[in-house]
C-alpha cells in the first residue's frame, strides 16, 4: 500500500487559517444581525406595553404658601423659618 504524501506544514497552516477566517465572518455576520434586532425592538417605543392604570395619573398636590403658620398636633401654630 502506498503511503500518504506528507502535508507540508505551511498547507494546514493555511487551511486552518481558511476555516478560522469563515468562522470570523459568521460570527461577525451574527453579531450584526443581534444588534440590528436589539435597535429595532427599542425603537419601537408600543410594543409590549401595557397600562396597568385606568384612571390618569392625579395632579401633584401644591404646598400652602411658607408664610402661613402650620399647624401642630398641640394645637398651637408652628411658625416656619422664624
Amino acid at each position: 500500500m502506498a503511503q500518504p504524501l506528507p502535508r507540508h506544514p505551511a498547507v494546514a497552516l493555511r487551511s486552518n487559517y481558511a476555516q478560522l477566517r469563515a468562522l470570523l465572518a459568521i460570527a461577525v455576520v451574527a453579531l450584526v444581525i443581534a444588534a440590528a434586532a436589539a435597535i429595532a425592538l427599542a425603537a419601537d417605543d408600543d410594543a409590549g406595553t401595557v397600562s396597568h392604570s385606568s384612571s390618569p395619573v392625579p395632579e401633584r398636590v401644591t404646598d400652602v404658601a411658607a408664610d402661613q403658620p402650620r399647624p401642630s398636633i398641640g394645637g398651637k401654630a408652628a411658625s416656619v423659618g422664624r
